[in-house]
């Protein structure tokens, strides 16, 4: 299961508790207001039982987890027989009930089933608002004081109930975008950057490589660089040293060049370091730097030389990205045809 369906099958668990419990409570209390409005007539009985249904369902969803079968059956039973039915025996202080109702079948039900659902509820809604004023049921004489009491309590009970659950909708939308921050940051962590060395990758070069080409102002150095006998090195002294190297040598590069350009790692032991705001002698001064480092480190922790070679070309605004690269390597193999540990510019 994916992050996103993780994420859904949160936000459907938390909505379900929400419904069990605001339905439940919701019913148990409307049952007793109406009780003692009205006494045990056949609206206080129809209250009881779907006051037990519902709490049924909800015992039932909560404990198999079978999430959308049990919001279903609240839904259905509010929204197609109990709430109706409060709004032709109450009249118009239930109406909010009606707008709740339409709510749960957007939230619970299954797409392909909501919008039947709600042509059969906006139906029995309007027949069953017509009949409350062309035949009102009668229930006795109402006082401004039991109007007053459901009211409030129909007012009370759709108000929590939307605070709720667009609060857990919008913080569940805060999570989930969230995490699609943070899984498009590691998707571009994973995209740009060796996930050995920390470098900017060949993919990555390439594409800054292409940008910086066409910036006819811009005026920058491509340095293709090799270590040297890597391969000895890895026979020499194992292919865990080896990476060690490698992460030590992009360390000792980034650190050199990371205010003039940046250094990305081009395949295996090779790497390629862009500078876009020094000439070439400057730039030969930080390869000098980068080289005693090296020698610095492979002293300190094998008592040996490790080197580097390089090709060196500045770009000229002739030649295209490939003939760049192309013109950067022969350099370097030139570099290590004529004894390796120097560079060719």
């Amino acid at each position: 299961m994916n992050i996103n369906e993780e994420l859904k099958k949160e936000l459907k668990t938390k909505l379900f508790r929400t419904l069990a419990i605001i339905a439940c409570v919701a019913d148990g209390v409307g049952f007793l207001i109406c009780f003692l409005l009205t006494g045990l007539t056949e609206a206080t009985a129809m209250c009881g039982v779907c006051f037990v249904v519902l709490t049924g369902f909800g015992v039932f969803g909560w404990i198999t987890k079978k999430i959308d079968v049990a919001s279903t059956g609240i839904v259905s039973i509010a929204a197609l027989l109990e709430l109706p039915l409060l709004m032709y025996v109450y009249g118009a202080p239930t109406s909010a009930y009606l707008i709740l109702a339409v709510a749960g079948i957007v939230l619970f039900l299954p797409k392909a089933s909501q919008w039947v659902m709600f042509g059969i509820v906006f139906f029995i809604d309007i027949i069953c608002i017509i009949l409350s004023y062309a035949v009102p049921y009668d229930w006795g004489q109402q006082t401004t004081e039991s109007e007053m009491l459901t009211v409030l309590w129909a007012y009370s009970i759709v108000a929590i109930a939307l605070f709720v659950l667009v609060r857990i909708i919008l913080q569940q939308y805060e999570k989930q975008r969230a995490q699609i921050v943070k899984m498009t940051e590691e998707l571009a962590l994973v995209a740009h950057y060796d996930q050995l060395t920390g470098l900017y990758n060949r993919r990555y070069m390439m594409d800054t490589l292409e940008k910086w080409m066409t910036d006819l102002e811009k005026d920058f150095i491509v340095i293709h660089i090799d270590l040297d006998d890597f391969k000895e090195i890895n026979d020499k002294y194992g292919f865990v040293f080896g990476d060690s190297v490698l992460v030590e040598f992009a360390n000792i590069l980034k650190k050199n060049v990371e205010d003039v350009g940046f250094a990305s790692r081009y395949d295996g032991q090779e790497f390629v370091v862009m500078i876009d705001k020094l000439g070439k002698d400057e730039t030969l001064g930080i390869l000098d730097k980068v080289k005693e480092e090296l020698v610095e480190f492979s002293t300190n922790t094998k008592q040996d030389k490790f080197t580097f070679s390089a090709g060196m070309v500045v770009d000229d605004k002739t030649l295209d990205l490939d003939e760049i690269l192309d013109t950067a390597n022969d350099k370097l193999h030139q570099a290590k045809r004529a004894g390796k540990n120097q560079v060719v510019a």
